[in-house]
């Protein structure tokens, strides 16, 4: 595939380079470095523009080969990777720690215990270890020095994403003329054994910012990580279960070896299976390309057979019965800079769908100038050009500083003649905790609902239209204000699936009928 057209990336996990092991592993990867050479040669593959490694390079400390020891291997691994993917720079691999990367032998086990019994009430202790990844104390230092080999083989042989103090990093890079921004997660830092299972501190707030802030000039973001959320304990999992659907397009994971593919609405998700590993059923790569011309991808699963020595595409029945997992991506926004605030501008950051809700189109997006104005004197050319779009586009997005006349351009739309006439005006005010059912509740009074309590359409998202028009087939033109929109929705899209959902159930059922005021306060939230 022509870089222009897309963008494609190999994804491996859990190699466990050990000395004993050897006579078992090594056929496995020379097999691998021969089969992806003729794959890629002969075209049968698209070759890499990225490869990611998430996680479980090394095996973990033992008497026989040291971490040290088990890196080398690793760096022979990887340049041989590196040059049968077409030569590719180092600064194209991107790997992240996992348990097995982990020296054991230095974890303090009362310092580890605290970790432990802090995770069964995470909620009391999430700002407590967040602060600590912040400041970088010595509980911090002692906690990283568990990876102190780990980041000694990323600072001599992957300098570009080395960060030694927290093993986190966040990387823009130009492919085919795009941003792709690529996030590497430490999970890895608190683990210790068996027990790490729903216990596993991430310090997930100050990692997803961290990235977050970084790859805001991305349009495509890639997240890797070495372990599954659930593997962390309550209050991380949430936190990054809401954070990973608003920040990243793709999220990708080792440490199961279990290779699967788990499309969303606004990230999918792909796992990988181990290319060392002890049975069949567990080893598992895959190849990712995605075509931005058509809105595509394949994921092209790959299995090895250590009676038969060879790797193979590796079907999935009912999803994939032919090794290729199908993918519908979203549209990738243009490069746009953050919105200057010194006069008015159009800045396309926000999601839209078209007036018959199934087709996305360019938002009508405003950063409005921080004067605290309570009149719109010269405004009129801009209420003019905002009421022109409104013909072709059903959803206004304003964003700005707090007082700097959002509302009152909102209300001198609502008072011309093509929105008040005929129509209803419904205002919602969200807040942190406003979930789809709140929303429904509101949305569902307004299209002639009496119940006291709405019930919510279920399904997929044309299923939830379907039922909607059913039950509301005379639902009358609404022009809905939603304050505070930065906590629903950001640069990146909506930061709620099952919002996002009956947003465009609610659309497609009521074609024509609804324009939607999207109001954001200050700058468009970091989702969480």
């Amino acid at each position: 595939m022509p870089h222009e057209a897309g963008l494609t990336w190999l994804h491996i996990s859990d190699i466990h380079f050990r000395q004993e092991s050897q006579w078992r592993d090594n056929p496995a990867r020379r097999s691998l470095l021969d089969f992806l050479r003729t794959q890629l040669t002969s075209e049968r593959l698209p070759k890499p523009d990225l490869i990611f490694c998430t996680g479980d390079i090394a095996f973990g400390e033992s008497t026989k080969a040291a971490l040290a020891q088990q890196y080398g291997y690793a760096n022979n691994f990887f340049d041989a990777l590196l040059q049968v993917c077409g030569s590719l720079p180092r600064d194209r691999l991107f790997v992240v720690p996992g348990n097995h990367d982990v020296n054991r032998s230095k974890v303090n086990k009362d310092a580890q215990s605290a970790l432990g019994h802090k995770s069964k009430e995470s909620h009391l202790h999430e700002g407590e270890i967040n602060q600590r990844f912040e400041s970088a104390g010595l509980e911090h230092q002692q906690a990283l020095e568990r990876l102190a080999d780990y980041g000694l083989f990323i600072q001599e042989r992957l300098a570009h994403q080395s960060n030694p103090e927290r093993h986190v990093y966040a990387k823009v890079i130009n492919v085919g003329g795009r941003k792709i921004g690529v996030g590497g997660f430490n999970s890895a830092w608190s683990c210790a054994g068996p027990e790490d299972d729903r216990q596993l501190w991430l310090a997930a707030q100050w990692q997803f910012n961290h990235v977050q802030q970084l790859l805001e000039p991305a349009q495509l973001r890639i997240g890797l990580i070495h372990h599954p959320i659930d593997w962390l304990n309550e209050t991380e999992r949430d936190v990054s279960t809401r954070r990973i659907a608003g920040n990243f397009h793709f999220w990708l994971h080792g440490h199961m070896h279990n290779d699967w593919v788990s499309p969303g609405s606004n990230c999918t998700t792909v796992a990988a299976g181990a290319v060392g590993a002890a049975t069949t059923d567990e080893f598992g790569i895959n190849l990712v390309s995605l075509d931005f011309a058509n809105n595509t991808g394949k994921v092209h699963l790959l299995g090895y057979s250590a009676r038969d020595n060879g790797w193979t595409s590796k079907p999935v029945a009912h999803h994939a019965p032919d090794g290729v997992w199908h993918l519908s991506i979203p549209n990738l926004p243009e490069f746009v800079a953050s919105p200057d605030t010194s006069c008015a501008k159009l800045a396309e950051t926000a999601p839209v769908v078209q007036s018959n809700g199934t087709e996305a189109l360019s938002p009508l997006v405003h950063a409005l100038p921080p004067a605290r104005v309570k009149r719109l004197y010269g405004r009129e050319n801009l209420i003019a050009d905002l009421l022109e779009k409104s013909k072709s586009k059903n959803v206004l997005v304003l964003y700005g500083l707090r007082g700097n006349g959002k509302s009152e351009l909102i209300d001198a739309l609502l008072k011309q003649v093509s929105f008040a006439a005929g129509a209803q005006s419904l205002r919602i005010s969200v807040y942190p905790e406003y979930g789809v059912n709140a929303f429904f509740r509101q949305l569902a009074t307004s299209l002639g609902d009496t119940a006291e309590q709405p019930r919510l359409p279920q399904g997929s998202r044309d299923e939830m239209a379907a039922a909607l028009q059913h039950k509301y087939p005379n639902a009358a033109p609404t022009n809905i204000w939603i304050d505070k929109a930065h906590l629903w929705i950001n640069h990146s899209g909506w930061l709620n699936p099952e919002l996002e959902r009956l947003f465009h159930a609610v659309c497609i059922a009521f074609s024509g009928q609804l324009f939607w005021f999207f109001e954001l306060r200050e700058r468009p939230s970091k989702p969480g």
